[in-house]
């Protein structure tokens, strides 16, 4: 019960006792109240029945109930109640008030809207009510009548936190970015304590491209609650920052982001690397590293440097060291020095005693290099190095004794431990916390992955020549190889998430009340797979692959998130017509233009969604690939192969290649920063690129509506400047416009939803 509900009551029992029935049921209901006001529930509910038996038609007594059962969430009892005091007392303000907060609760949207305008109409001076409307009106769409309502509601009490937010929600939503934003800072100058504001200003401010101070909005936001909401835009703002004041809470807050996670840490590398570099002598010794390339420093070059020390200890490198491929060219080259000096010192006759964050940093190096697929520069040194420590595990494993915690870290630095043949045994011994993590990942998991296979079915012979060949690749070199992913902490109906991502569209809801089923084509290793499985409410999720290696990687890590409306299986997209099953939504990212025909796998992919059904898709661009297309005509030249030797060498020319060779524009994108990344950027079996008008033309020809390119806010916003005709920017003749005059816009893929059309 609010405390304006609380008054309410106050105000009704100091009433004549001639105004509420008769003098028994006044005496009850003034016993009532006094117990109601001590906190005495029970006995003032008890009360208020004896007044109703004393004077069934006592109309205070029945709206007081009805209030109680309110507030203990039974609003169903709270609406029949007070409706009946109304039917008694149809004059009385306060009951339609409480009656439309009762109607409110249960979605009853137009009922509410009736009741407090009632209210507003007996007194109008009653800020509640308008409140009332406002918040009703809010929750029906109604935005005009919305910011009406909650702007006279203001004027009678300006001091009303909650009120300024909705107000300021509605009007963001009608796009008055800057008096939302005063409404929201207002709130918070009220009641600093509302969590929610802080990330809906922040999105004002991103809306603004003022990203730091969305930034710092959302960080002050998230030091008061930790909210989904709140993690989405500090996830959003942190890789475009342009720079940072670094302190020990934000270093705390990124650890976290990467570790939890908070999104895809990939996205989160450029921003920890400022912030490590930050620190004038590890940025002193990193650049060193870096100049005298190809060079090596020394191991005294890199561990007896104070700047190593704090490098070891730094949280925020070990979590961005186990969690993600780091796509930068400095950095990879003094994680490569650093791995050939740790080498150096395992490999020594008698082997340096090493520190607990010298270990650390070695197995987090080591974990990184699992990550990346070992595609670090591999001089002669470093393979005679490893050679050697090969042999040594190897042999204390025959000798059942336990091997050195730093020689298994900078073997593994060098090559998967799975690899070894009796890997198991090493699994028999007690080791360091960050030892037993790294066998984990290198043990563990991949025995674990294998032992998956024979429980993944085969829902279609792979028969293509193109598809027989992808497969290979992929099973040679699943793509990608993440580690984490982060998890939708609620689910949408597929509805309700394309109304928020795309409300102009012309969208036609599949409706909420039946469960939908799901085929993710081309799921590879599962990541696209997991954050679809939890983003949609009632969904049933078949996820198919050439690639049976890549399948059991996705398996495994579905399965150990938790996540049971997941079915795996090997198939290929252009047989899928056979498998006799229809689907409400398919997502096929990334996939389709590795196939021999990609019109024909669309097709095939058109014929098993239903009518209506919806589609996301991705599509590598012709204009934005230039750089790419230049790569592979760079590496069909020089004849290079796709083993990892190959993949090495060739990443390290093109690094020795000028800044303004179009080739050497590849090396800035994150995918050249692993094996299985790389091989699928560059040297692919199979590779189609698009065109927009390409595209519109298969659409129409299938009769699929555009829902709108799932792409980066600012792109659609300076879409939008630029085409202000198109609101619901799904015109695909002006984005052609846009992409040619901005190519680099799809530079990820063109990514878009369509719905089929009956």
């Amino acid at each position: 019960m609010n405390r304006q509900q609380r008054r309410q009551m106050k105000r009704q029992s100091q009433g004549p006792a001639g105004q509420t029935g008769s003098a028994a049921a006044a005496r009850y209901f003034t016993q009532a109240v006094q117990h109601f006001q001590a906190g005495r529930l029970s006995e003032a509910t008890d009360l208020y029945r004896q007044a109703l038996v004393a004077d069934p038609r006592h109309a205070a007594s029945l709206h007081h109930l009805g209030v109680l059962a309110f507030n203990i969430g039974h609003a169903d009892a709270a609406i029949d109640m007070i409706g009946r005091a109304i039917a008694i007392e149809e004059a009385n303000p306060a009951f339609h008030y409480d009656l439309g907060m009762a109607l409110l609760t249960q979605k009853r949207y137009a009922d509410a809207i009736r009741h407090g305008e009632r209210a507003v109409a007996l007194k109008p001076d009653n800020s509640n009510a308008h409140m009332l409307l406002g918040d009703s009106f809010l929750s029906q769409g109604q935005l005009d009548e919305a910011i009406a309502a909650y702007r006279k509601g203001l004027v009678l009490d300006p001091g009303r936190a909650a009120a300024h937010s909705n107000l300021a929600q509605a009007l963001h939503a009608r796009g008055h970015r800057g008096e939302a934003a005063r409404h929201y800072e207002e709130a918070l100058k009220l009641e600093p304590s509302l969590a929610a504001v802080y990330p809906r200003l922040a999105e004002i401010h991103v809306a603004d491209n003022d990203i730091a101070r969305a930034f710092d909005v959302t960080v002050r936001g998230l030091t008061i609650e930790d909210t989904a909401e709140a993690r989405a835009v500090f996830m959003y703002c942190l890789p475009r920052l342009k720079s940072f004041s670094v302190n020990a809470p934000l270093r705390q807050l990124i650890v976290r982001a990467i570790s939890e996670p908070w999104g895809r840490p990939v996205t989160m590398v450029k921003a920890c690397l400022a912030i490590i570099k930050a620190d004038p002598d590890v940025a002193a010794l990193i650049a060193r590293a870096a100049a005298v390339w190809p060079q090596r420093l020394s191991y005294a070059d890199i561990f007896a440097s104070p700047a190593f020390a704090r490098v070891a200890a730094d949280p925020l490198l070990d979590a961005l060291l186990r969690n993600t491929p780091v796509h930068d060219l400095e950095m990879e080259r003094f994680l490569t020095q650093a791995r050939g000096a740790l080498l150096e010192m395992a490999a020594a006759t008698t082997p340096a005693p090493a520190d607990e964050h010298l270990l650390g940093f070695a197995c987090a190096l080591a974990r990184h290099c699992f990550i990346n697929e070992y595609v670090f520069d591999m001089p002669a040194d470093d393979r005679t190095r490893a050679s050697i420590l090969r042999e040594r595990v190897v042999g204390a494993l025959h000798s059942g004794m336990r091997a050195d915690s730093v020689s298994l870290a900078a073997l593994a630095s060098c090559e998967p431990l799975s690899a070894l043949a009796g890997c198991e045994a090493l699994l028999a011994h007690s080791w360091p916390a960050a030892v037993d993590e790294l066998l984990t990942q290198q043990v563990r998991e991949p025995l674990a992955e294998r032992a998956l296979r024979a429980s993944i079915p085969n829902l279609t012979p792979i028969e293509d020549e193109v598809s027989v060949l992808v497969r290979a690749q992929y099973e040679e070199n699943p793509y990608p190889r993440w580690v984490k992913c982060a998890l939708p902490e609620t689910r949408q109906t597929i509805d309700a998430y394309l109304r928020e991502t795309f409300p102009q569209a012309p969208f036609r809801p599949l409706g909420e009340s039946r469960d939908m089923s799901l085929l993710v084509a081309g799921c590879g290793t599962g990541q696209q797979v997991v954050e679809a499985a939890r983003r949609y409410a009632n969904a049933r999720v078949l996820a198919v692959d050439l690639s049976l290696t890549s399948l059991c990687y996705a398996k495994y890590r579905t399965d150990a998130l938790g996540l049971d409306n997941v079915d795996y299986a090997q198939a290929d997209i252009l047989k899928l017509g056979e498998i006799g099953r229809q689907f409400d939504v398919i997502e096929c990212g990334g996939v389709l233009h590795h196939l021999r025909d990609p019109l024909e796998g669309w097709r095939v992919l058109v014929s098993v969604l239903r009518d209506n059904g919806i589609m996301r898709l991705a599509f590598y661009s012709e204009i934005a690939r230039a750089d790419i297309v230049a790569a592979r005509q760079f590496i069909a030249g020089y004849g290079y192969g796709t083993s990892i030797d190959d993949i090495r060498r060739c990443r390290q020319d093109i690094f020795a290649l000028g800044e303004d060779s179009p080739v050497h524009a590849v090396s800035r994108r994150a995918d050249f920063f692993s094996t299985s990344n790389c091989r699928d950027l560059l040297f692919h079996v199979q590779e189609h690129r698009f065109t927009l008008p390409r595209i519109k033309q298969f659409m129409n020809e299938y009769k699929l509506q555009m829902l709108g390119f799932d792409t980066d806010l600012a792109v659609l916003q300076h879409y939008s400047e630029s085409f202000p005709d198109d609101s619901a920017r799904t015109d695909l003749d002006n984005w052609h416009i846009y992409e040619q005059q901005n190519p680099h816009t799809f530079a990820r893929m063109y990514q878009f939803y369509v719905q089929k059309q009956t």
